[in-house]
């Protein structure tokens, strides 16, 4: 089979034979399809409906062939091999190539997609090296951002590119598209594998001539014909594609989200259908807008997903405006495209003039009025006239469906109010454009519009450096403009410790207890000296304040030292030590009565289950706590807070969630089971809270302040939360104050700075032309959160989505909801206004699925595993395409190199597994130990591993709490045995800590392969696995060698290592010389499977905005070709 073709033209404008190369393009060759199947795709002229060639099909074989090509150049001779400013001058020169090219390009455009050979060259042409040349601009200018974090940390972030690229591009843009999703991939290092539409493949075949002429390293752009269920799907499903970007129909969009979360998690772009209102004022410029309406609707025969397909005209106007509108159109040149005076050419294919037609047909029976048109024009080709529908009514199909054709609805309207709604009234929001003279009308009405573009006083009107993409079911992400290079990059963020020691508590125990206590008994001390020296001092009254408390410090220091000396007092609780002082034990009778009390304290101990804390009482929500951190009343609301009141579930089912305290394994309390109705009720309040109260009418500085007073609030009652936090979820009370509630007020208090600094850019164009993008909030947000840390991952969500103006449905885990059902406490006491932020708490199954499929949740933020992660998408997908954030799984390595500092390299090497009890997404399961201190190590590892106090998460010397619940418990315990039987050592652990609670001993396993489960799967608790490595070539091989990418750590003193490896780690962050540190402004979040989308920082305000282009005629006139 032939690999090229040459077609010969012969019009006004080029005369001259083109050869297009029609093999498959793989790492720099034309090669035929792999297999004896020889089949070959025919390629049509529109215009006559005859066959121009045929070309070979490639298959699912092909497309590995050529993921390999790719894979290979990524590491090899692109990615971060290649620095930027090369990578730039390869997309200059393919910009000057195609220049050089243009009227052979314009040719193959308009020869196998019909459109008029003018516009191809001046439009479709010119466009494409624009953009090519835009980009090589950008290739070395993607930075990241060092972030100030502390005087002995330093923090900054990458942008790497995602990898390989599967790209999708539809008929009826062929180059232009082609252009759109290749050169912003190439400028940041990605490579590309690119099915273009078996219907128009030429022009990407010509370009991969211009590719090679170039000089691009062989497999940096491969090129493979096909067919969406085969060729696309294979790209769309194959886990070895990093990314998938994709221009089509909103159906088949679906179907490309559907098919990566079923794979391998893949982020997806999708630009799609759109059904865009133009709105026209009385008091526009007449002339320009009926030309504009034309060129809106009839541009590239109708086949336009921005079309202004809905045209809305002022009632004052509309009869005269829909005459001259129909002049035009009269006057619009239908036919052959290489004539000079063609404006609209034929439909791509009989397909899509047949469902044209029928849709011509569905406006008629209707009863809508055909002003002029509707009927084939000529009798060769696939060719429609200029159709224009009035007395239309909003729901013919013709007025809610994309037609993709020229073909116009007309429709008046009075008010700009009622137009605003008219205008919203659809499923799409990719364009729409305002015509109008008025100043604050035109600015006014493009902030409403729901659509990602808005022209003013023009329409069509495309540049490179201006971002395109929809709202709503028009598709994910924006092409085009800076914005378009964060659909190819991953951000990684790199924290680096300068100086400062792990936090593990491994001293003593009685250390450990006498630290903390000191703080805590001040004031017990105080009273016992008084009480018990004042008859041998002078009189106390005769005191001021500064020498009783001078007195009262100096004798309580030499208490104190003598209780902890006492043998029986060496590894006493506070509790213990308090009821002691509770029953005012002197000093000159502790060693009588001292003894006694604590027999009979720990008997108590004993009786209560291993703690001597109150629950909450099941009745009223409210409980008695009594710790060493806080002694009180908690009152807790257990009703779904919705609208800001605590309601009853609807329907009054009265099914409940019993809450079960971990490290007893007894019911704290049952809570309400909310379901799909209430779910529905929530997002009524939120949508009304969002039109009212939030939104676009709260500004950024109000939003601000009631972020900060929530923050405020959460500090006033950080004991109260921190108790609740360890009371349901089992962490150490010391570790969820200093911790998880003040790392989720400090996250409530950055956001509540960014509130009002939430900015779009003004975008340079042309005298005559003004543009700007404005980042409005993306609507009501739905939001599922994990057990694992409740308080915190309810700030990393909520937070940011109110600091844009988003409103909030938020489902808390039903093992752990009693922090965020406080939490609803403090918002309304915040006076935050009704229906900002609502709370269900319910099963996955039933309110978690409600939200992931509800089509009035604009955009769904999940952590939480892989597994249901691709639920969350698929869900997303077959409902309303709405936007999705995963913050998913891990197995994060960490590295120790032989010339790390030992002891804090042992301490972080604990607190990375161990904190949390191991149920921790980012914990550092796998540890590799450099082989010549492995052995000294995994000795001292081991050591400091026995020292961690596994317990009761009130006692001050508990690291260790218990797991979640029995379920996870059995998960861990079952990968445990599943170690053991595979052949794994037990360094130490392994085993149930205690007889009662969910304990599970750290535990640590050597002597381990890499096929392992417990090596490759994450396990989610105390457990983890060491292996020895001997180059950094090697461990860094090993450490990529997962499914996950969300977290690492490197330990080491060469500064040139530590950079080094931080870059090739394919992981969302890195921790040198630390591990698990977290902070408001550092963002976080994976690569690969680990999720994609980032929490925390600038970076998570991304999540919850979606940018609108504004683009603004000054002055220049339309470009269609007809006069008025």
């Amino acid at each position: 089979m032939s690999l090229s073709f040459t077609h010969e033209f012969s019009h006004s404008r080029f005369n001259g034979k083109v050869e297009i190369p029609t093999g498959l393009f793989i790492n720099n060759e034309w090669a035929s399809p792999k297999g004896d199947g020889a089949r070959t795709i025919d390629i049509v002229n529109p215009a006559t409906g005859q066959l121009i060639t045929s070309i070979p099909e490639g298959l699912p074989a092909d497309v590995e062939l050529a993921l390999d090509a790719a894979h290979n150049a990524f590491n090899s001779t692109w990615g971060l091999n290649c620095p930027g400013y090369e990578r730039g001058k390869y997309l200059i020169k393919i910009a000057e190539l195609i220049e050089r090219e243009i009227d052979k390009l314009a040719s193959i455009e308009s020869l196998d997609s019909g459109k008029a050979f003018m516009r191809a060259k001046m439009g479709d042409v010119t466009t494409a090296a624009n953009v090519f040349r835009y980009y090589g601009g950008w290739a070395d200018k993607i930075h990241g951002k060092v972030i100030e974090q502390s005087i002995d940390k330093l923090a900054y972030t990458r942008h790497e590119p995602v990898g390989v690229c599967g790209q999708i591009i539809p008929w009826n843009f062929p180059l232009v598209m082609f252009s759109f999703k290749v050169a912003p991939a190439l400028a940041t290092g990605c490579t590309v594998v690119i099915k273009p539409s078996e219907l128009t493949p030429l022009s990407a075949m010509y370009m991969t001539k211009l590719f090679k002429e170039a000089g691009l390293p062989a497999g940096v752009v491969n090129v493979v014909v096909g067919y969406g269920p085969t060729v696309g799907n294979a790209l769309t499903s194959n886990p070895r594609v990093d990314k998938v970007a994709f221009t089509g129909s909103t159906a088949v969009g679906r179907k490309v989200m559907e098919a990566a979360s079923k794979s391998n998690l893949k982020s997806v772009t999708l630009e799609l259908g759109g059904k865009s209102a133009n709105i026209v004022f009385e008091d526009a410029n007449f002339k320009e807008a009926v030309r504009n309406a034309a060129h809106a609707i009839y541009f590239n025969h109708g086949q336009n997903c921005c079309a202004g397909s809905r045209l809305f005209v002022q009632r004052g106007i509309y009869d005269e405006f829909a005459r001259k509108l129909i002049e035009v159109a009269r006057q619009i040149k239908v036919g052959d495209p290489f004539d000079p005076s063609t404006y609209q050419g034929p439909q791509i294919s009989q397909i899509q003039y047949d469902r044209i037609m029928n849709y011509i047909e569905s406006g008629k029976q209707a009863g809508a009025k055909v002003l002029t048109g509707g009927e084939r024009h000529g009798k060769a080709g696939y060719f429609i006239e200029p159709t224009i529908f009035s007395d239309v009514t909003s729901d013919m199909k013709i007025v809610r469906e994309e037609i993709f054709g020229p073909v116009v609805v007309m429709t008046p309207f009075d008010t700009e109010e009622e137009v605003i709604a008219a205008a919203n009234d659809t499923k799409y929001g990719l364009a729409s454009g305002v015509f109008t003279s008025d100043l604050a009308r035109a600015h006014r009405v493009a902030a409403r519009l729901k659509a990602g573009t808005v022209w003013v006083n023009c329409y069509n009107d495309f540049h490179a450096q201006i971002p395109f993409g929809g709202f709503k079911e028009s598709g994910i992400g924006r092409e085009l403009g800076e914005y378009a290079l964060d659909n190819y990059m991953e951000v990684k963020a790199v924290q680096i410790n300068l100086g400062k020691s792990c936090p593990l508590p491994v001293p003593s125990r009685r250390l450990m207890v006498k630290t903390i206590n000191i703080a805590q008994c001040a004031y017990r001390i105080t009273s016992i000296v008084i009480s018990t020296f004042s008859p041998y001092m002078l009189n106390p009254q005769a005191w001021n304040w500064k020498g009783k408390a001078g007195w009262a410090g100096l004798c309580g220091l030499v208490i104190f030292w003598i209780f902890f000396r006492l043998p029986e007092t060496a590894d006493l609780t506070y509790l213990e030590i308090d009821q002691l002082f509770e029953r005012r034990v002197s000093a000159r009778n502790f060693r009588a009565e001292g003894r006694e009390l604590v027999a009979e304290a720990r008997e108590k101990q004993v009786a209560d289950g291993g703690r001597l804390v109150q629950t909450l009482e099941k009745a009223d929500g409210a409980g008695q706590f009594s710790h060493i951190g806080y002694k009180g009343t908690v009152e807790i609301p257990t009703g779904i807070f919705i609208n800001n009141e605590w309601l009853a579930p609807e329907g009054h089912h009265g099914r409940t969630i019993d809450v079960v305290n971990p490290a007893t394994e007894q019911v704290i309390t049952a809570v309400p089971e909310g379901s799909p109705a209430d779910v529905e009720l929530a997002v009524d309040a939120a949508h009304n809270a969002f039109n009212t109260t939030w939104g676009p009418q709260c500004p950024g500085f109000e939003r601000g302040k009631y972020l900060i007073k929530i923050a405020e609030l959460m500090e006033r009652d950080i004991d109260q939360l921190a108790s609740i936090e360890a009371l349901d979820n089992g962490k150490s009370f010391m570790i969820a104050k200093l911790v998880d509630v003040t790392a989720a007020a400090s996250v409530f208090r950055y956001y509540g700075g960014w509130a009002d600094k939430i900015h779009g850019k003004v975008i340079e164009q042309s005298n005559d032309k003004l543009a700007y993008t404005r980042h409005e909030p993306i609507g009501v947000c739905g939001q599922i959160i994990p057990w694992n840390f409740p308080l915190a991952l309810f700030s990393f969500k909520v937070a940011p989505a109110l600091a844009t103006g988003c409103t909030v449905v938020l489902k808390p885990s039903e093992l752990t909801p009693l922090s965020a059902m406080y939490m609803t406490k403090l918002l309304k006491e915040s006076g935050l206004p009704a229906g900002v932020v609502n709370v269900v708490v319910g099963y996955g199954p039933t309110v978690g699925n409600a939200l992931t499929t509800n089509p009035r949740i604009d955009k769904v933020a999940f952590t939480g595993s892989t597994a249901v992660g691709r639920k969350v998408m698929e869900a997303a997908s077959k409902s309303n395409l709405k936007s999705v954030q995963l913050e998913l799984g891990g197995k994060g390595a960490n590295i120790i190199f032989d010339d790390a500092n030992f002891n804090e390299a042992v301490k972080y090497a604990a607190q990375g597994i161990f904190f949390n009890h191991g149920q921790n997404c980012c914990a550092g399961s796998r540890l590799f130990v450099q082989r010549g201190i492995y052995d000294a190590f995994a000795q001292k590892f081991t050591e400091v591993a026995r020292k961690i106090k596994v317990g009761d998460p009130f006692d001050p010397s508990t690291y260790q709490g218990p797991q979640v619940s029995q379920t996870q418990y059995n998960r861990i315990m079952s990968y445990v045995e599943s170690g053991k039987q595979e052949g794994a050592k037990v360094l130490t652990g392994g085993e149930r800590h205690g007889k009662t609670g969910y304990y599970i001993e750290p535990t640590i396993f050597g002597d381990v392969s890499s096929n392992m489960k417990i090596v490759r799967e994450e396990i989610f608790g105390p457990v983890v696995v060491m292996t020895p490595f001997d180059t950094e070539e090697e461990v860094i091989a090993a450490a990529n060698d997962t499914k996950y990418g969300l977290s690492s750590g490197i330990f080491t003193s060469d500064l040139t290592r530590a950079h080094r490896v931080a870059a090739r780690l394919n992981t969302g962050t890195v921790w040198v010389n630390c591990f698990n540190d977290m902070h408001a402004q550092i963002p976080f979040g994976g690569f690969k499977e680990s999720g994609f989308g980032r929490d925390l920082g600038e970076y998570a305000l991304d999540n919850y905005t979606v940018v609108k282009a504004v683009q603004i005629n000054l002055g220049t006139s339309c470009p269609l070709p007809v006069e008025l």
